[in-house]
């Protein structure tokens, strides 16, 4: 059984996440192993983050370019991205990257949460929107191969959520 550990990577956390907090899937019955790199939650050595369990960021690159490519011919959201810059997919890489635990090449780049927030701010988004923002994400995660496993998925959809 895998339970997951909250770090303190910036972002908007999952349900019952302390806010800021990324979940990190543990599993009991694993010896923890010391590792040094970015990948690995630094209160759990060994346990790698959400980021590299889905593939790192050219997963998420994949993932956001099909996905984005989907929202363009969707007549529930092709309205709210229409006039979209070519770099918001690779944009939204960068800041799911950071979210699950990876380079922080958003922030860097971007200016992280608050960039991110001030571009969402005001767009009047509406539930069906979001909610089809939420499934045709998942159906790209499908499609592009991210893991399917349960926990995988439900940690997924608890931070795209």
């Amino acid at each position: 059984m895998q339970h997951y550990l909250a770090t303190g990577v910036a972002g908007s956390g999952g349900a019952g996440a302390d806010e800021g907090a990324v979940a990190q899937p543990v599993d009991e019955g694993a010896v923890a192993q010391p590792v040094g790199d970015a990948e690995h939650a630094p209160d759990a050595p060994g346990t790698p983050t959400i980021h590299a369990w889905l593939g790192g960021d050219a997963a998420l690159n994949r993932l956001t370019e099909v996905f984005y490519g989907h929202v363009l011919e969707d007549p529930v959201l092709a309205p709210v991205f229409a006039g979209m810059d070519d770099e918001h997919p690779r944009h939204v890489a960068q800041w799911l990257a950071e979210v699950f635990g990876g380079p922080e090449a958003y922030t860097a780049e971007r200016g992280g949460h608050p960039h991110m927030a001030s571009r969402h701010l005001g767009r009047g988004i509406t539930e069906r929107q979001r909610r089809r923002w939420v499934d045709l994400l998942q159906d790209s995660a499908d499609e592009v191969g991210l893991p399917a496993d349960p926990e995988f998925r439900a940690v997924f959809l608890s931070y795209i959520e």
